[in-house]
């Protein structure tokens, strides 16, 4: 029997100013592993999502790693947003 699988659309934004981030690294606790890179546009496609409840990250040198609970469905649902704010490291 084949487990049904869906896929997580959308965009990683910078927080605040909503400008789509490039090469940042989007994945599912369902599978840290497995995990894709936003477009030039921060847009991504994350395909074999197993559908139920999970918390998607989305990762990027010198901002803080994000963390967004989502629901993923067999029938598909809408894009979604994971915002990231600047790091505001130190240097000593």
């Amino acid at each position: 029997m084949r487990i049904p699988t869906s896929s997580l659309r959308g965009r990683v934004v910078e927080a605040g100013s909503g400008r789509g981030l490039p090469e940042a690294a989007v994945f599912l606790d369902a599978n840290p592993d497995a995990f894709v890179m936003t477009g030039s546009d921060g847009a991504f496609e994350l395909g074999g999502a197993p559908p139920g409840e999970h918390r998607a990250a989305a990762t990027l040198e010198g901002y803080v790693t994000a963390t967004k609970d989502v629901v993923v469905s067999a029938s598909g649902d809408p894009p979604i947003a994971i915002p990231l704010a600047r790091s505001r490291s130190t240097v000593t």
